[in-house]
């Protein structure tokens, strides 16, 4: 009896507790059903920006609206005692995984069971709930912005150098220095506008690293040597002289270690006024034209000389479409921006170091300095040979537009050439070796000559038109003199 009664109160216990339990659960559900699972819930903030009530897309509007004050701010960054300030809208900050962030919000107090909602709900009625929104930086934008203004602020390592006085040569040595870390420093960035950036300008300071020099003092004591040098006039016209000084200063002075290349082009460019080159005369079509960087070939055409002397191996070198006055043919080296380069190699066991200036004689002289490991009574000569010619033509053509028997000639008449280029090695003075160096094409430029057919003598036009057709220089000479006459009435 006792044990029936038993299992009847356990029954009635456990009829009231799902009873109980079914009155809670009923309720919890009213009151979460009573919140809509298209809104955010009341008192939800993303980062300080209060999102709640709406939408998830009314949301990404406000806080997309946020970020655009957000770019209005400014980073100055500290180089030791240099700064400068980067706009955070050209390093490119934006949100980092909204959607994501945005969909936390959204689902906080509006998914999952009825109980966790309840309970998320209740604490939303006591205090907000935040989640925090990280920032990050596009590295393109950003790393590009702080190598082009930071990176410059450095306080760069300088290399051992050589300075050339006369026929002295001395070692400047080395001076460790310090760099901007590019990477480290875009890094940094992101960290501080994640850490309690209050969205205003702020400050702070580049990584910075060691910076080694390339070049030390132990790397040039054997450079006491002249290898092979050249020179020639530098001529005239200013702003052709000028390109002639800024190719010096940009493509030569440089130590080339064993076993590596080196590309003029690829120092000498861009051609830009930025650079400092001006317009001067160039080879283009047969006619010579004003360029930027116009006489940068001579500063080519000399190293290739003081190259060859020097007996370094020759990678890549090419001639000029037209022979140049200041070297013989096959003696050139041209450069041209993405065609035409002259690439070389140090072929020594030691370093090399090329020093170009311009002299007071007005004369480009290139050194190659390094070690010399040639026999003493070795020495080598170079011979331009032509090896066939094409001359130029003169090609005459009607002008209608201009005055009759006037005359104006175009075009740079240039004879064509094929030369070559011998390398002839003496030893004690007694020729052992000869043997090509290069083989060197000229194209022929013709001239150009205009002749004037314009005039109100319908004969006298007819005249020259006539003699220009026959290509005759004699005969068109005859014809403008009858056509003359004819314009003066003296002749028929």
């Amino acid at each position: 009896m006792r044990r029936k009664r038993q299992i009847a109160l356990f029954g009635l216990i456990c009829v009231i507790a799902i009873i109980i339990f079914g009155i809670i659960t009923i309720s919890t559900y009213k009151y979460v059903k009573n919140h809509t699972d298209d809104k955010i819930c009341n008192n939800i903030y993303v980062d300080d920006i209060n999102i709640s009530g709406k939408t998830k897309k009314e949301a990404k509007k406000i806080v997309n609206e946020h970020l655009e004050e957000v770019k209005a701010a400014n980073v100055t960054v500290l180089v030791g005692e240099q700064e400068v300030v980067l706009p955070l809208s050209a390093l490119g900050i934006q949100y980092k995984e909204l959607d994501k962030t945005l969909e936390d919000a959204v689902n906080y107090g509006t998914k999952g069971n009825i109980y966790s909602r309840y309970f998320q709900l209740k604490k939303l009625e006591k205090e907000k709930k935040t989640f925090p929104i990280l920032f990050t930086l596009d590295e393109g934008a950003g790393k590009e912005q702080i190598q082009s203004m930071v990176y410059p602020l450095s306080n760069f390592a300088k290399n051992a150098t050589l300075i050339v006085e006369g026929d002295t040569i001395k070692v400047e040595k080395e001076v460790d220095g310090t760099k901007v870390d590019v990477d480290k420093t875009f890094q940094k960035m992101i960290q501080k506008l994640n850490n309690a950036w209050d969205h205003n300008d702020f400050r702070m300071k580049a990584k910075i690293v060691e910076d080694v020099p390339s070049v030390k003092e132990e790397d040039l004591k054997d450079i006491k040597d002249s290898l092979g040098s050249f020179s020639t006039d530098v001529g005239y016209g200013d702003n052709r002289v000028n390109n002639i000084r800024v190719g010096v200063q940009r493509t030569l002075g440089f130590l080339l270690p064993p076993g590596e290349e080196y590309s003029f082009l690829e120092k000498a460019m861009p051609f830009t006024e930025e650079s400092g080159y001006l317009p001067a005369g160039t080879y283009e079509g047969g006619e010579v034209v004003d360029s930027l960087g116009g006489g940068i070939c001579q500063v080519s055409t000399t190293l290739y000389n003081a190259l060859l002397y020097a007996e370094l191996e020759m990678v890549e070198r090419y001639p000029h479409s037209m022979t140049v006055p200041y070297v013989k043919p096959s003696r050139d080296a041209a450069i041209a921006e993405d065609a035409l380069d002259l690439v070389f190699k140090n072929n020594y066991d030691y370093p090399i170091y090329v020093y170009g200036e311009i002299t007071p004689e007005n004369q480009l002289s290139i050194v190659v300095y390094g070690k010399e490991t040639r026999d003493p009574g070795r020495r080598v000569e170079y011979e331009s040979e032509v090896v066939s010619t094409e001359d130029y033509q003169t090609t005459y053509v009607e002008d209608y537009q201009s005055p009759i028997g006037s005359t104006m000639a175009s075009g740079n008449a240039s004879t064509g050439i094929e030369a070559r280029l011998w390398k002839i090695v003496y030893e004690n003075e007694v020729e052992v070796s000869r043997d090509v160096a290069n083989n060197s094409h000229y194209q022929r430029s013709d001239r150009v000559v205009k002749v004037g057919t314009a005039s109100e003598n319908p004969n006298a036009s007819s005249l020259v038109r006539s003699a220009i057709s026959s290509q005759d220089s004699t005969a068109i000479a005859n014809a403008i003199s009858q056509a003359a006459s004819m314009e003066t009435g003296t002749g028929e």
